[in-house]
Formats: C-alpha cells, structure tokens, sequence
C-alpha cells in the first residue's frame, strides 16, 4: 500500500458525527468504543503505507568505494596498477 492509498482509504472513513449516528446500528457498539476502534483503523493503515514505503537515497547518503588497486603479477609477467 502506497501513501497515497493510504490517504484514499483513510478519507472515505465515517466522520465523527457519522460515527456517532451509526455505531450501534452498524456495528454494535456505543460511540466510544466505535471511535476507538476507528482511531486503531486509521493509525494502522498509515504504519502499513510507511512500512511499505522505501527510502530513496540522496547524494548524501550513497557511499562511494574507492577504485581498488592491484598489484600483482600477470599472466604476461607484467605488475598491475
């Protein structure tokens, strides 16, 4: 799940006053335990979107090697440099 998916499916969440109207037709519950759980909803939807995401690496962040230089003897008897 993207972020931007995340956004998605958090946005067509009840908004309070709906919640309010339908905890106990729609799903049984008074309208503390509703909010509650609606609250669980939202704050694990956006940890999956954030696990999901992958860091983009900079300048900064990308680690350079340095050329490694040979020495040794090859086939031709000649040293590497």
């Amino acid at each position: 799940m993207t972020p931007e998916e995340a956004v998605k499916i958090i946005a067509n969440y009840q908004t309070p006053e709906e919640l309010r109207k339908n905890a106990d037709s729609e799903y049984g519950l008074d309208y503390e335990e509703a909010l509650e759980m609606a609250y669980e909803n939202i704050l694990n939807t956006a940890k999956m979107a954030v696990k999901r995401k992958k860091a983009v690496p900079n300048k900064k962040t990308i680690k350079k090697e340095k050329p490694k230089i040979r020495y040794g003897i090859g086939e031709c008897g000649r040293g590497w440099n």
